[in-house]
């Protein structure tokens, strides 16, 4: 089947997908075609994304901080600027520290994997988000 046909088939059966433009207006609400809609979509879930930021914060920020590095923390070192964050996010939350990790995904394979070696038993249901069911197969946690 050629391309274009795999597409008029998606399209046919209600299967295909595309962008679509969003405006986001607050945290709790994003406006979709011109209406006010809630965002029952967000990832956003301690609404990290809707802190204010002073602009010239961020500029000096980014000449500071901006490069990145080109592996794991682990292989090729630990930046300075996750350090602080996770300084400051730590103090923030009040504990004595905490890790930055890249994706819920990420943060649902190493939460269970602390588990690994204790007497822990999960009980999840079965319509949990695919990276909490990944994370507890993988930890071989009994469930």
């Amino acid at each position: 089947m050629k391309f274009q046909e795999q597409i008029d088939l998606l399209q046919q059966k209600g299967l295909y997908r595309s962008l679509k433009s969003v405006g986001y207006i607050d945290r709790q609400y994003i406006e979709v075609e011109n209406k006010r809609c809630t965002n029952y979509t967000s990832n956003d879930y301690l609404g990290l994304g809707q802190i204010a930021f002073d602009k010239d914060d961020f500029e000096r920020f980014m000449r500071k901080y901006s490069y990145h590095l080109s592996s794991s923390r682990l292989i090729s070192g630990s930046s300075t600027a996750y350090e602080e964050i996770e300084t400051m996010l730590a103090g923030w939350l009040g504990y004595s520290a905490c890790t930055i990790l890249n994706s819920g995904y990420d943060a649902n394979l190493a939460l269970f994997n602390i588990f690994k070696n204790t007497n822990c038993v999960v009980f999840s249901d079965q319509e949990n988000h695919a990276s909490i069911i990944d994370g507890i197969k993988l930890s071989g946690l009994e469930k």
